[in-house]
């Protein structure tokens, strides 16, 4: 089987599978664990497999290659994407396709990845990763609506669609009539923190990880808990990760007007090994998140041992969470529900502690990345078999 990958990547994780010399010159790529993270497992299981991505440094094409790796690189311009449906970027990606002419195409997300598997030709799977239309309703623009009409597209062309979340697969089915698989995201092995957590010790650090300071990622209502918070724990630092969240960025300019800033510490985007990190010390990771489809940050932080409080209601979390057995599920929209969550947790260690280990065994018994991949793998055959939609 001819494999290959066309989705967001990060590039610098996959330059030991390059040869000499393309260590150095690599682009970066546009992130995207998910994907990612699929590439290396099957490297590591001995596969050949050829990835086409986009960075935006890159103004022409560049080809990478190892011995069992193709990677095909093409722009991603920086403004007027939209304008024209990612037509250059679709078009890259699909030259690339088409002439490399793998056996099957496994596509990630529903936009211009997709899209360009589809329209090659070629028998293409694509990894649900979002649901546009709650996007859009909850941050509505031009740009999100541009989204919505390729993901609609995506999922009616797709030779096959497969879901990150029965959440997904719920929406999935009720769009086009058919019931998708569930593979859900996955965590590297390697990340998961074997050796029990106890309760810490000092001053109780609290980690929200997000991009964007909209309605969708609610931190606004984040804030105002965390003033709840240190009334009784005055201690209590909540570190603010991700775009939207420097030092004198959006978010702190809105806290600091509110006089909600006290405690609070705007760290901006931070490189991946540091997120895990910072997870790895915090007391607890809030994600109050409105709508997820999946939810990367609460696996991370479950496999840190870190306890997670995080939306009943917010899409695919409660599955994520066992239902409440595997985090604090609560009303993420009452500020008053945050903090008493976080109050409690931080009041009882012998709750902590539970939230703790029943976190980390749940999430390595269903999302970590070599149980997966097999997952993957099955799907491959079974489509290449003939067994499609």
């Amino acid at each position: 089987m001819r494999l290959a990958i066309c989705a967001p990547v990060s590039l610098p994780a996959l330059r030991r599978y390059l040869g000499p010399g393309d260590g150095s010159s690599c682009p970066q790529g546009l992130g995207g664990v998910p994907a990612t993270q699929l590439a290396l497992e099957l490297l590591r299981r001995g596969w050949r497999l050829s990835i086409y991505t986009l960075d935006p440094g890159v103004t022409e094409r560049v080809d990478l290659e190892g011995p069992r790796l193709k990677v095909v690189v093409g722009p991603y311009r920086r403004a007027g994407r939209a304008r024209d449906f990612f037509r250059t970027e679709r078009a890259a990606l699909r030259s690339a396709i088409a002439e490399d002419g793998p056996d099957l195409v496994h596509a990630h997300w529903t936009y211009e990845f997709a899209l360009a598997g589809i329209e090659s030709g070629v028998p293409t799977i694509v990894s649900v990763h979002d649901w546009a239309p709650t996007i859009l309703r909850l941050s509505p623009d031009p740009y999100r609506f541009m989204r919505l009409l390729m993901h609609f597209r995506s999922i009616r062309e797709a030779h096959a669609t497969v879901a990150v979340s029965p959440y997904i697969q719920r929406a999935l089915s009720r769009a086009t009539g058919r019931v998708s698989p569930v593979v859900p995201n996955a965590l590297d092995d390697d990340l998961f923190v074997p050796e029990p957590r106890s309760f810490p010790s000092g001053p109780p650090r609290i980690v929200s990880i997000n991009n964007g300071f909209g309605k969708r990622k609610n931190v606004r209502v984040l804030l105002q808990a965390f003033g709840i918070v240190r009334a009784a724990h005055p201690e209590a630092v909540l570190q603010l990760v991700g775009s939207g969240y420097e030092p004198d960025g959006e978010a702190q300019r809105w806290a600091s007007a509110r006089g909600l800033g006290s405690g609070v510490r705007f760290l901006g985007e931070r490189p991946y090994a540091e997120v895990h990190d910072l997870l790895r010390q915090a007391a607890i990771l809030v994600h109050p998140s409105l709508e997820e489809s999946f939810g990367m940050t609460i696996l991370e932080a479950m496999a840190k041992r870190t306890p997670v409080i995080a939306g009943a209601h917010s899409g695919a979390v409660p599955w994520v969470l066992g239902q409440g057995q595997a985090g604090v599920l609560v009303d993420v929209r009452s500020a008053a529900a945050i903090a008493k969550a976080a109050s409690g947790l931080l009041d009882r260690a012998s709750e902590w502690e539970s939230y703790s280990r029943r976190g980390y065994e749940a999430a390595y018994e269903r999302f970590r990345l070599t149980r997966v991949v097999d997952d993957y793998v099955s799907l491959y055959r079974e489509f290449l078999a003939g067994g499609s939609r």
